[in-house]
């Protein structure tokens, strides 16, 4: 058993309080019985769409909501309201659904336009709540004229081809305002024609009524369903009959002891509406079937209606997918007083082939046959998918028919014969006469409710008749033309062929000069448009501003034809042959030639200028050759360009030739100003060209008209310019780069002969010594990143660049002359490294300095890049060097009595400077080792 969880929606907020103890007890009957007043067996109509367009009239009248000389009030309770919202809420979003007020158009209201529900779901619910302008039934009439002009402006306004309108009117009463004559009016119904229109009708019982809306109901195929004042519920139940045969089959009606739904193998899914007087408890569906529990399709949705005071009544709707077996409905929470409407949703449609031939030989689908010629129809039921329906659909017993009507002859029903297929019907006539045959396709399908369903296809109409064409004016005469203008006539073609595609062409093109072409309605010849007879349509000559690089004048005597598609239809349509008949006269000037003379080394713009009759601009493509395919040119000793609007030269495209857009307005003349010059050419010969005579020219491609270009011959005469115009120049050029030479040389050389101290290596070099704790000297290497940082210093880029320069670089670039960069170490004897420095020197040769004059450097300490790095000291008395003593491996014995003599002398690696004054205290400063 499978139980559907409640769920309260929009509905809830209603307060409809209807009389509904047998709520749907009425809607058995009215589904089960045959309509009052019915054409056929309620036929339904279909078509090849996946919705049917609703509008539901409802009747606003005062009578519906108090009491009047006819009797009680209609509906006091608003069940008309409640009808339609139930019927809203069993719609699918993409079904088509209006409501009007019967009072509104009278009131200058515009009614609301046909659309599908997803887009005005909303709008309808709160048009049609209690506090809504429906329920409120404000109106003071019934002015069914009114509304039926409004329902058939709106239903023409929606209209897409093949697809069904169905109209519901409600009314309590005799309508009030002028008559209406129910065949004029279905005749201005557009789906009436197609017969994909239904009118359906609910009066009240015993109140008088129009008799007119009657045979609209008739006439349209609907009926007419009576409801009673004491028995709401007989509202609803035209509504799901409409609904349900609008869309292919027939509703059930569920009560306690008849619960069971046959298994409608091939609907898309089963809706049910259950109603029941509120007994506390919500309601809920339950389905079982032998095959098992059937397929929910979302969850239920429920609600209470109650209006004002009055009583309370449940509802909740639930959808499910049918299976092979039938399915038992039991409702919880109702008592035994509640009904469920259960709706199948089929969406069949009636699809109809008409093709030439005997059936078994068929041809293709066509709305023309000659005369004597045989049809097959066929009829196929198929489902949204287009795919003919099952034996399951179809079952046994479904039957087929023509609705035929033979030219000059009324109607007559036909049957059509049955196939192997269930769904699939044929039907053959032959020996046709002239004239037109309209066939309305039938599908009757059995019901279980003993009321079968009528399915009806759109109408066709087979045009049976032999091929007439002609045009008025029979002849054209399009008298001068000029280039650049266009010339139209109109033209009427008229003939008894169907609407078909066909093509404008010339008979003779050979002899239609190029830039002449016609076009017929803004259709250019041999492109395909389709022709209608007894329409007029436009024949446009058009003439290209440009006919030609000379003066033209020809006599046009052609002529026009209009061919058909041949494999459109049964019938062919002769090729209608229209004469033309016109004068061509074309002028058109341009220089015979260009000729200038300029000297080597010149420049010189020459500009052009044509002239014409045409009465539009003419557009070219102006063209100068590439170098390389002039003929006996100079090269690119004689340059040829174009100028644009700027006065700057073009440069060359991809392919090496020269191209800029021209554009020749109408009134240009030759002796024209130069300002209106069209084309402006720049010729530069160079210095060296070579004397003579040089040809070529330049073409004006058109881009439209004939093909033709213009030709401008260019004869350019060349003077010499002589030995030095040619040659100085680049005599001139080369001394610049001779010198340019020697100076980038001299700078190289300056640059090689600097040589720079390498900072690293010589901060790797000085060593700070400390005494150890026996009283010896050694090595701090923890202090090696700081004698770095000091050398950094002291060697930074400007003062290393201001010595340089101070060195005279311009000394350095001769050759044999070199620069060595030097410092003078100046060793501080405590801890902290960077109260030590060096000191830079700005002469390039230090140590010949040095060697001449040894006490410019006493008791001083020098490094120099001269051999990679190298130190060198000037050593006083007892050799000492600032406060440092040297240690040396061997002293020089001199005499005590001679006087002292200074010498420039190179450190060995490794030498150690001693501080003279040292406590000799274990990790004090001992000195330094250099070298």
């Amino acid at each position: 058993m499978l139980t559907s969880a409640p769920r309260h929606d929009d509905f809830r907020s209603s307060r409809f309080a209807p009389r509904l103890t047998a709520l749907l007890i009425t809607l058995a009957a009215l589904l089960c019985a045959p309509p009052l007043i019915a054409q056929e067996s309620a036929p339904a109509h279909s078509a090849q769409s996946r919705s049917v367009q609703f509008l539901i009239v409802v009747d606003d009248s005062g009578s519906m909501r108090v009491r009047t000389a006819e009797g009680p009030a209609a509906d006091p309770e608003r069940l008309a309201i409640f009808a339609t919202r139930s019927l809203l809420s069993m719609l699918d979003d993409r079904d088509e659904v209006s409501v009007l007020r019967l009072n509104g158009a009278r009131e200058g209201e515009s009614p609301m336009p046909i659309a599908p529900l997803a887009e005005n779901r909303a709008r309808l619910q709160s048009m049609l709540a209690n506090d809504g302008p429906v329920a409120a039934y404000p109106g003071k009439l019934t002015p069914c004229a009114s509304a039926l002009d409004a329902v058939r402006d709106e239903l023409n306004r929606a209209r897409r081809p093949n697809t069904a309108q169905v109209v519901l009117f409600l009314t309590d009463g005799e309508c009030n305002d002028a008559q209406i004559n129910a065949e004029r009016y279905l005749d201005s119904i557009d789906s009436h024609q197609d017969e994909l229109f239904q009118f359906y009708l609910l009066r009240w019982r015993g109140r008088v009524f129009s008799e007119y809306l009657v045979d609209l109901a008739r006439e349209s195929g609907g009926s007419v369903g009576e409801v009673g004042a004491d028995d709401p519920t007989d509202l609803l139940g035209p509504f799901a009959n409409a609904l349900s045969r609008s869309q292919g089959y027939s509703a059930h009606l569920l009560r306690p002891g008849t619960t069971t739904i046959p298994a409608h193998t091939g609907a898309r899914r089963i809706r049910l509406l259950a109603v029941a007087p509120d007994q506390g408890s919500e309601l809920r569906i339950n389905l079982n079937s032998p095959a098992g529990q059937p397929s929910t399709l979302g969850a239920s949705r429920s609600g209470l209606h109650q209006y004002e005071d009055g009583k309370r009544y449940r509802y909740v709707a639930l959808d499910y997918e049918p299976g092979t077996a039938p399915v038992t409905v039991q409702v919880s929470g109702g008592a035994n007083r509640w009904r469920v409407v259960a709706l199948p949703d089929y969406r069949l449609f009636v699809e109809t082939r008409v093709q030439q031939g005997r059936c078994g030989s068929q041809g293709e689908d066509t709305s023309y046959v000659q005369v004597g010629a045989g049809i097959c129809v066929t009829l196929s039921l198929v489902n949204e998918k287009g795919q003919a329906v099952s034996a399951d659909v179809a079952s046994r017993g479904t039957e087929a028919a023509l609705l035929y009507q033979e030219p000059g002859a009324r109607p007559r029903r036909l049957p059509a014969a049955a196939t192997d297929e269930a769904a699939i019907f044929r039907f053959e006539r032959v020996n046709l006469q002239e004239g037109d045959h309209i066939l309305s396709p039938r599908i009757t399908l059995p019901s279980a409710q003993g009321t079968p369903v009528t399915l009806r296809g759109a109408a066709r109409n087979l045009q049976v008749s032999t091929r007439r064409i002609s045009a008025t004016p029979a002849n054209l005469e399009a008298g001068d033309l000029l280039p650049g203008t266009d010339h139209f006539q109109e033209i009427l073609i008229d003939g008894n062929f169907p609407a078909t595609r066909a093509r404008l062409t010339v008979a003779r093109p050979a002899d239609l000069p190029e830039c002449v072409t016609f076009a017929l309605s803004g259709v250019a010849t041999d492109q395909a448009q389709t022709i209608t007879p007894g329409q007029s349509y436009t024949l446009e000559t058009r003439v290209a501003p440009y006919c030609g690089p000379v003066d033209l004048r020809r006599t046009l005597d052609n002529a026009l034809r209009l061919e058909f598609d041949r494999g459109a239809h049964s019938i062919p349509i002769p090729t209608l042959t229209i004469p033309v008949r016109a004068e061509l006269i074309s002028q058109f000037a341009a220089p015979t030639q260009i000729e200038t003379t300029l000297r080597g080394g010149q420049l010189r713009d020459l500009r052009v200028s044509l002239s014409g009759n045409h009465r539009r601009a003419q557009r070219f493509d102006a063209v100068i050759l590439p170098t390389d395919e002039r003929t006996g040119w100079p090269g690119e000793d004689l340059r040829l360009t174009f100028l644009d609007a700027k006065g700057n030269a073009l440069p060359e495209g991809d392919q090496g030739q020269v191209t800029t857009e021209v554009v020749h307005s109408p009134g240009t003349a030759p002796d024209a100003a130069d300002s209106s010059a069209l084309l402006t050419l720049r010729l530069r010969a160079d210095a060296c060209c070579e004397a003579g005579i040089y040809t070529t020219e330049i073409a004006l491609v058109p881009r439209q008209g004939a093909s033709a270009p213009v030709r401008l011959p260019l004869t350019v005469q060349v003077e010499a310019a002589g030995l030095w115009r040619c040659w100085g120049t680049t005599i001139a050029r080369t001394f610049f780069i001779l010198l340019l030479l020697l100076v980038l040389a001299y700078i190289f050389n300056m640059w090689r002969s600097s040589h720079f101290l390498d900072r690293d290596r010589l901060a790797d070099r000085l060593v700070p010594l400390y005494w150890s704790d026996y009283g010896e000297t050694r090595p701090q290497t923890r202090s090696a990143e700081d004698v770095r940082r000091m050398v950094r210093k002291s060697l930074g880029l400007w003062p290393r660049l201001k010595a340089w320069l101070a060195a005279n670089p311009l000394v350095f670039g001769l050759p044999g002359r070199d620069y060595y960069e030097s410092a003078e170490l100046v060793l501080d004897a405590t801890r902290n490294i960077h109260r030590s420095r060096l000191r830079l020197s700005h002469e390039r040769e230090l140590l010949t300095e040095l060697r001449a004059n040894p006490r410019r450097g006493l008791a001083k300490i020098y490094t120099t890049a001269q051999g990679g790095i190298s130190f060198y000291a000037v050593p006083a008395e007892g050799n000492r060097l600032g406060v440092f003593e040297l240690q040396r491996e061997f002293d020089d014995f001199t005499d005590p009595t001679l006087e002292f003599e200074p010498k420039l002398i190179n450190l060995r690696r490794r030498t150690e400077l001693i501080a003279m004054h040292s406590d000799r205290e274990p990790d004090t400063m001992a000195g330094w080792r250099i070298g």
